[in-house]
């Protein structure tokens, strides 16, 4: 109940747009993994979809497939387009006794108080899961210390992760780790000062370098995985 009051309060206040400026990339990586791990599926749901904004994409894409969106927030809800025929919403948490093909949670995870729970019960109700997480543990953020001050009060990430953490917690509760990779949304820069660009241009360059070394110092970074 807490964390829901969160979303219709604390959360809009900073997000008012509900990130749907992000929802294009996001996409953009989802149907790559999909692509390139070849993956066959009828039905698609979203856990924790916002404004919907990715199923939306997903659904041109893929037009005689089904999608299901479910969301908490009564106000992200109401931000979703309802009259697509091949897309459903529903403004409530997922429904155990439905199972469906794959189910995508995209930064959500970082949300949930029991992420142990959440997990078990994704998994118990998908053959695939598509996990998008932030990857706010770095060099940077712990001696930055209003960088996870941020995070934790204006998204409401009650969980840091690395990527060592999330597979090591995957890897915990019996998922098989199909395959992942890193993402940068390097339109969060583009959208901010200059110096935040210009740091978002330092970012890439030492990525290309040594992708582990620009996650595990400079952070930024988040990491899509797909798991059975």
């Amino acid at each position: 109940m807490e964390s829901k009051i969160f979303y219709e309060k604390e959360y809009l206040e900073y997000n008012p747009e509900w990130h749907i400026n992000d929802s294009y990339f996001k996409f953009l990586e989802i149907k790559k993994i999909i692509k390139k791990n070849k993956l066959q599926f009828k039905n698609f749901c979203e856990v924790g979809c916002g404004a919907g904004k990715i199923l939306v994409y997903l659904s041109k894409k893929y037009k005689n497939k089904f999608f299901y969106g479910y969301e908490i927030s009564r106000k992200a809800y109401s931000m979703s387009d309802k009259k697509l025929k091949n897309v459903k919403y529903y403004n409530k948490i997922l429904n155990k006794k439905k199972t469906f093909d794959i189910i995508l949670c995209a930064d959500v995870l970082e949300h949930v108080e029991n992420p142990y729970k959440f997990l078990r019960e994704i998994k118990k109700t998908s053959k695939y899961q598509i996990l998008h997480i932030p990857l706010d543990l770095s060099i940077n953020s712990i001696f930055r210390k209003s960088v996870l001050l941020k995070a934790r009060k204006e998204v409401g990430h009650l969980h840091f992760y690395n990527k060592e953490l999330i597979l090591h917690d995957l890897q915990k509760l019996n998922f098989k780790v199909v395959d992942y990779f890193y993402t940068f949304n390097e339109n969060i820069y583009t959208r901010g000062s200059w110096a935040q660009k210009l740091i978002a241009t330092i970012r890439k360059l030492i990525f290309f370098v040594n992708r582990d070394l620009a996650v595990n110092f400079l952070g930024g970074f988040s990491l899509l995985i797909l798991t059975k």
